[in-house]
C-alpha cells in the first residue's frame, strides 16, 4: 500500500479569501446602496430648476417628462418650444 498523498492547502484559502471578499463586497454595498440609488434616480438627475419671473431655457433630452410646480400660490403657464437655429419654433405636442 502507498501512502495517502497530503492535499492542498490552497483550495481551503481561496475559499475562504472568496468568502472574506464577498462579505466586505456586500457590506459596501449596502453602506452605499442609497448613494447609488440618488445616483441613478431620474428624479434626482433629471432635475431643473426654474425661478419665477425669468425666460429659462433647458434643453431636454428624448423621452417623458413631468413639470412640477412647488410651493406655489398662482398658476403658471408652462410652454415646450422646438429651438429651430436658436429660437423658439413650434410647440411641442401633449403626445
Amino acid at each position: 500500500m502507498q501512502a495517502a498523498t497530503p492535499t492542498s492547502p490552497w483550495p481551503k484559502w481561496i475559499l475562504i479569501a472568496g468568502i472574506v471578499l464577498a462579505l466586505c463586497g456586500s457590506l459596501s454595498l449596502a453602506l452605499t446602496a442609497d448613494h447609488l440609488s440618488n445616483f441613478y434616480d431620474p428624479r434626482e438627475t433629471s432635475e431643473h430648476t426654474a425661478e419665477f419671473g425669468e425666460i429659462n431655457t433647458v434643453t431636454l433630452e428624448p423621452g417623458c417628462w413631468v413639470v412640477n410646480v412647488e410651493e406655489s400660490d398662482s398658476d403658471y403657464d408652462v410652454a415646450f418650444n422646438y429651438i429651430e437655429n436658436g429660437t423658439a419654433g413650434k410647440v411641442v405636442s401633449d403626445d
